[in-house]
């Protein structure tokens, strides 16, 4: 982080406001992959984002720091009232706030539904719950944009979890199932507790 560019006052004002309402602050992505995020949607220009897991805002406000266009809009979608509530605060007290659209429910009702009425997205990141995380990139690839990428948080911390824990096995199964898919083609970045980057494989002569 010391060589990294530390996060702005909004972003200060989220971890703050989590610590204040009593959320886990381990939940949201830091400084570090803040600004890696922020910097991927801007170097993959990208100008529309799918964030499946708002937390309290700190990944979708970087990413909102990040998508160009006039029109660049990031969807992010929480389950949580209490964690979309400190979200909603922090996208209205942001510079770039105003591109976020906050969508509260389940996140897996809302992607069937993203699919269904052919939603397309530069970049789609995966945060949400972990048991569900096949399912959300299965919706993330359907939606996918030519040249897109998609991104699962927490990739490596399986064992993070105790050993008779359904997520630990979960999360192991969901990394092996992408590298053994081949629509695709993949890289794991050991930042924080891993982001795992995919995107769709050519075809050849495409």
């Amino acid at each position: 982080m010391a060589a990294t560019t530390p996060p702005s006052a909004a972003y200060v004002g989220i971890a703050r406001a989590t610590a204040a309402a009593g959320l886990f602050a381990p939940c949201m992505v830091g400084g570090l992959e803040g600004r890696f995020l922020t910097f991927l949607a801007a170097m993959s220009r990208a100008s529309r984002v799918l964030d499946i897991g708002t937390f309290t805002g700190y990944s979708a406000l970087a990413f909102a720091d990040g998508v160009v266009g006039d029109d660049a809009t990031v969807v992010t979608i929480e389950a949580d009232d209490a964690a979309a509530d400190v979200a909603a605060a922090a996208f209205a007290a942001a510079p770039a706030g105003h591109k976020v659209r906050l969508l509260r429910g389940d996140a897996r009702a809302a992607v069937a539904a993203m699919v269904a009425a052919g939603e397309v997205y530069d970049l789609v990141f995966l945060d949400a719950d972990k048991g569900n995380y096949w399912a959300y990139y299965e919706a993330g690839l359907a939606m996918l944009a030519e040249g897109g990428t998609l991104m699962a948080d927490n990739a490596l911390c399986s064992l993070l979890y105790a050993p008779d824990d359904p997520i630990r096995a979960s999360l192991h199964d969901f990394v092996r199932r992408v590298a053994a898919d081949p629509r695709v083609e993949q890289v794991m970045l050991p930042v924080r507790e891993g982001i795992l980057l995919v995107r769709k494989v050519r075809a050849p002569g495409g």
